[in-house]
């Protein structure tokens, strides 16, 4: 079965802040391929300097032909588990540099949890956005 990508809202704002159309490109390609694999990314952990990201995957991405460790991070969540797929929740975008990325998911995760959500954002009524192999996360359709 192929889980449905869906993108925070931040998260989509995240993708758009992103320098330049070959990264933006790469952070879509990136969702997109988790959509047929959501158990890709790495597994995160509660961290002394970023928060508690225990539930939380990321998958790392850059511009083609970037030939380093890559710079950018997607932090996601699986719902309603990793045992379940049926929704990859993409929480933030960003770089790694800083923690930048991780911060971000984490903040947003905050405040989730402040606003007292007994489900999550996407798994149950939704309000995020969808993304598929054909519909870009910024706005132009894809091939």
């Amino acid at each position: 079965m192929i889980a449905r990508a869906t993108l925070w809202p931040e998260a989509r704002v995240d993708i758009n802040a992103l320098p330049d159309w070959a990264r933006r490109l790469a952070a879509v390609q990136a969702i997109v391929s988790l959509q047929e694999n959501p158990r890709l990314g790495t597994e995160l952990r509660e961290r002394v300097r970023v928060g508690d990201l225990r539930g939380l995957r990321r998958v790392a991405f850059d511009e083609p032909g970037w030939n380093d460790k890559p710079r950018y991070r997607v932090v996601y969540r699986n719902e309603p588990d990793d045992t379940v797929v049926e929704i990859v929740a993409v929480i933030a975008v960003g770089r790694r540099e800083r923690l930048t990325a991780y911060r971000a998911a984490a903040a947003r995760l905050r405040a989730e949890r402040r606003a007292g959500s007994s489900t999550s954002r996407t798994y149950g009524p939704k309000k995020s956005s969808s993304i598929s192999s054909r519909s870009s996360a910024f706005g132009g359709s894809g091939a």
